[in-house]
């Protein structure tokens, strides 16, 4: 599991584009309390595969 901080860094990306992905379902995230979220790392690498194929 991802923290969304980590993901976009790794990813070159802001962190409000993480979140927005969680929220439109593009990518699965667990929310561990009201300031914690992981994202689930199958679920980014599968987004990534398809935003590649595209």
């Amino acid at each position: 599991m991802i923290p969304p901080q980590k993901c976009a860094e790794e990813l070159s990306v802001s962190e409000f584009t993480i979140h927005r992905w969680i929220r439109e379902k593009k990518i699965r995230a667990v929310k561990l309390s009201s300031r914690c979220t992981r994202i689930i790392g199958d679920s980014l690498a599968e987004y990534l595969e398809t935003a590649a194929r595209a």
